[in-house]
């Protein structure tokens, strides 16, 4: 729809309305809301939205998939509690979330089902629960906040966070 289409239909909605009939606040109220609508449009009118040759979001969207697909990939996790963490633990591949699951989840109560997988095949969410491997193929699974990096960060023992220096 045209933007002169808009203005339109809401200067029409706006005689419609005074016809009605309604009291002097709604009215106030009414014509408020109009001249910020119309203030909007101007503004939109005069900052058009750019044209793109290439999306940055994309892109990191396909680096992201390709980093957590690796199973050669060497990173490290700090799970935390209470806002500390609580520990730093290697991970071989990618953590994934607990309720992912390889087959749709099918409702029977008339609802829906999921049709498609995501990007790596897998459905579900990634809440609940995560899941890693360390690279000796041992299992961990962590319910909380945790941070992820491609580099062994030192942890503060004192105060339970992460430092800025990497622990050789």
């Amino acid at each position: 729809m045209s933007i002169r289409k808009i203005i339109l239909v809401v200067m029409l909605s706006t005689m419609l309305f005074g016809l009605v009939g309604c009291d002097e606040a709604s009215q106030v109220r009414h014509e408020q809301r109009l001249n910020k609508e119309e203030q909007a449009m101007n503004v939109m009118k005069q900052t058009p939205i750019p044209e793109f040759k290439r999306s940055l979001e994309r892109e990191n969207i396909v680096k992201r998939l390709k980093v957590t697909n690796d199973p050669n990939t060497l990173q490290w996790i700090y799970p935390m509690s209470a806002g500390r963490v609580i520990g730093r633990f290697p991970v071989l591949g990618k953590v994934t979330g607990g309720s992912k699951r390889l087959t749709p989840e099918t409702y029977y109560d008339g609802g829906g089902s999921e049709i498609l997988p995501d990007e790596t095949g897998a459905y579900g969410s990634s809440d609940a629960y995560i899941f890693w491997f360390d690279p000796a193929g041992r299992y961990h699974q962590h319910r909380g906040d945790y941070f992820l990096s491609p580099v062994p960060y030192k942890i503060d023992l004192n105060y339970g966070t992460i430092s800025v220096e990497i622990d050789q």
